[in-house]
């Protein structure tokens, strides 16, 4: 399940080199989705077949990691991207804000500074 989130968070990365945000987004999920739903399904299948056992703790234990694993699924299609539109939105603000405060800044007087 941490795998699928980190190969996420890296397609992503790997986007927004190129890419403004939101296609970035889009394009991350578009590359990485169906590999994480179906490399998902079929870990969670594979872990259903211990729900035939007859010792009652492997049961258990199938039950236990599949769920775990679904979850890690909905973790890293639905809340990191969530979390990232969240965060470049809160940045986006934060720079509309002290463009407020402090007046729209030139790159040209920034490098002249330096």
């Amino acid at each position: 399940g941490l795998d699928d989130a980190v190969h996420f968070i890296l397609q992503y990365r790997n986007q927004r080199k190129v890419k403004d945000w939101q296609p970035a987004l889009e394009t991350a999920l578009l590359i990485t989705g169906r590999p994480i739903v179906l490399t998902t399904v079929s870990l969670v299948a594979g872990l259903l077949m211990l729900c035939f056992a007859s010792f009652t703790p492997v049961v258990y234990f199938g039950y236990l990691v599949a769920g775990t694993l679904f979850a890690a699924m909905v973790g890293t299609i639905v809340f990191i991207p969530a979390a990232i539109v969240f965060h470049e939105k809160t940045r986006e603000w934060r720079l509309r804000r002290r463009e407020a405060v402090l007046g729209p800044v030139d790159e040209e007087q920034t490098s002249n500074q330096e």
